[in-house]
C-alpha cells in the first residue's frame, strides 16, 4: 500500500475511533508518569517529590494530548465539524 494511502487509512481510523484513542492516550500518559515516578522513588526520592518530578518531566497533560491529536488526526476537520451547527461551515 502506498504511504499516503496508509496515512489516510490511519487518520480515518483515528477519526472514527476518537473516543477509544482518547482513553488509550489517557492510559498511556498515566502509565509513563507512574513508571517514571517509581523510578524516582527507587532512586531514593520520596513519593510526593517523585510524583512532582515525573509530572514536571512530562509537562502539561492537555498539551501532550493536543499534540498527539494533531499528529494522529485531522484537527482542522474536527474543528470544522464542530462549527457546522453554529454556522461556521
Amino acid at each position: 500500500m502506498n504511504s499516503w494511502v496508509s496515512e489516510l487509512w490511519r487518520r480515518l481510523r483515528f477519526f472514527v475511533n476518537r473516543r477509544q484513542f482518547e482513553g488509550d492516550l489517557e492510559q498511556e500518559i498515566r502509565f509513563h508518569k507512574e513508571l517514571r515516578q517509581r523510578e524516582y522513588q527507587n532512586s531514593g526520592i520520596d513519593r510526593d517529590s517523585a510524583r512532582y518530578a515525573a509530572q514536571r518531566l512530562f509537562g502539561n497533560d492537555t498539551v501532550l494530548k493536543e499534540v498527539s491529536r494533531e499528529m494522529w488526526g485531522w484537527r482542522w476537520l474536527e474543528v470544522w465539524l464542530q462549527d457546522i451547527p453554529h454556522g461556521g461551515g
